[in-house]
């Protein structure tokens, strides 16, 4: 058997059966340990669990970010134009900025060893400002990435060239 990626390692992990099939057409059933929270399909998420009477399991393990309604924009001025969605922006960040920094504040010498992928727009504010791979190398031991050429949000606007660097890294 030939080096194993970390996707492999992930996937092996994580497996906790094989449901059909084998090898790249097999079906498996995981266990994910983080979910990721965002404003768009987050709620209807819950509504679904709210009607099929079910609670969010281990909601430590879930991490929320307010992402795609906060424009990115150079003409963003009033872009948010719902007050309802606008105060939740505000109740989203004033929230993060309690436990987010009890939680940095705890891992403030933890670094990550495992290799760590960064990618950003290349157009967009994050590479304006901030080195990124300096800001995560302070975090994480062995640090690549680049920024594609795109805005805010690589995954929507540059899916192929994100999943061209995924693939090389995987």
């Amino acid at each position: 058997m030939g080096a194993r990626t970390l996707y492999d390692k992930i996937i092996d992990s994580h497996r906790v059966m094989t449901l059909s099939g084998e090898g790249a057409g097999e079906s498996l059933l995981l266990y994910v340990d983080r979910t990721v929270l965002n404003e768009y399909t987050s709620p209807q998420a819950f509504s679904g669990l709210r009607e099929a009477g079910r609670k969010v399991w281990r909601p430590s393990a879930a991490l929320g970010v307010v992402d795609h309604v906060n424009s990115t924009a150079a003409n963003r001025k009033g872009s948010v134009a719902d007050p309802a969605t606008r105060h939740a922006i505000c109740e989203d960040y004033r929230a993060a900025a309690g436990i987010d920094l009890e939680h940095d504040a705890t891992d403030a010498r933890a670094r990550i060893t495992a290799p760590l992928l960064a990618l950003w727009g290349a157009r967009g504010v994050v590479g304006a400002l901030y080195d990124v791979l300096e800001t995560w190398r302070e975090k994480a031991l062995n640090v690549t990435g680049h920024p594609i050429d795109c805005g805010h949000s690589p995954q929507e606007e540059a899916p192929a060239e994100l999943m061209q660097a995924l693939d090389a890294f995987l």
